[in-house]
């Protein structure tokens, strides 16, 4: 069950509910585990003269079965911010997720692009921490930049690379993507 508010003044909220998996209502055709799932959000979207700004909180819960009678509680809550001026734009986001006797992971992300007729730049990074209650624990971290060209109105090329390090996984990774994006 969803529910999305009407804009008002530039803020919008939604709300969703998922049942039991076990009360005849799954969250997907696939056995998720997962009990009593909620969402929440609240975003806000605005211009003032040349600057632009763009806001949304996040949250969500749910229950996740454990052994025996114990349930492991699943909780997610953050946050995010862009603001515009001038063909720039700069963003920030952050995420914390916690579930119950397992694990916490903490997620913060920036970005900065610039766009300026038909070309478009933009660079980032993102950094991730897990910490898990079996000892488990890594730290990831990643930078990426890639320029886009809109060839014609809904058609854009574009290109990226990606560099970072996955502490205790694969460690160094860098990839390159190219794409082509249409939209009607």
């Amino acid at each position: 069950i969803t529910f999305f508010t009407p804009t008002f003044n530039g803020f919008k909220a939604g709300v969703s509910f998922a049942p039991d998996s076990d009360s005849g209502q799954t969250i997907s055709a696939d056995s998720t585990s997962v009990e009593n799932h909620f969402d929440g959000a609240l975003n806000y979207s605005g211009s003032f003269n040349d600057f632009s700004v763009d806001a949304a909180l996040i949250g969500g819960t749910h229950e996740v079965p454990g052994s025996g009678s114990s349930d492991n509680t699943y909780y997610a809550v953050g946050g995010g911010l862009m603001v515009g001026y001038a063909g720039f734009k700069a963003a920030v986001g952050a995420l914390h997720e916690d579930t119950e006797d397992t694990s916490e992971i903490d997620t913060v992300d920036v970005g900065l692009s610039y766009g300026t007729g038909p070309w478009s730049l933009a660079v980032g990074a993102a950094w991730s921490e897990f910490d898990g209650d079996n000892g488990v624990n890594n730290e990831s971290i990643a930078y990426s930049a890639g320029v886009g060209y809109e060839i014609a109105p809904g058609l854009t090329t574009w290109a990226g690379a990606t560099a970072g390090d996955y502490e205790g996984g694969v460690e160094e990774f860098t990839n390159f993507q190219t794409g082509i994006s249409v939209a009607f």
